[in-house]
């Protein structure tokens, strides 16, 4: 579980804006099989999903539409969502064509993530 501290450092150490998105993916955890997720935002160097209860440290793959799997490691997990930082930059045409596919209009989150309560 993340903690407040933890979450607080994640988006200190944020290395680029985050946009929002409601993009359907699918996530797989290293030897398990690829659960369906909602990318919940998502920059070049990490993404937010609706997936909870990921060891941090864990390494996963996201699968992003029409696109191949994204090796990506855990940095927090609360009881709502997992926030993730790829292995590698997502290429830039990827990140756009993700963006563009999301189902809302797409937001740039420019402040830190707060955690909610419990």
């Amino acid at each position: 579980m993340a903690t407040a501290r933890t979450a607080r450092r994640t988006s200190e150490a944020r290395r680029g804006k985050r946009v929002a998105t409601g993009v359907k993916v699918a996530l797989r955890e290293q030897g398990q099989r690829a659960t369906p997720a909602r990318l919940i935002d998502i920059s070049r160097f990490g993404f937010r999903v609706d997936v909870h209860g990921l060891a941090p440290e864990s390494i996963v793959w996201l699968r992003l539409p029409d696109a191949e799997p994204q090796m990506a490691r855990v940095v927090w997990s609360d009881h709502k969502a997992t926030g993730c930082l790829f292995t590698e930059m997502l290429e830039i045409e990827l990140f756009r064509r993700t963006i563009r596919s999301g189902e809302n209009e797409a937001m740039v989150i420019t402040g830190p993530w707060k955690p909610t309560a419990a």
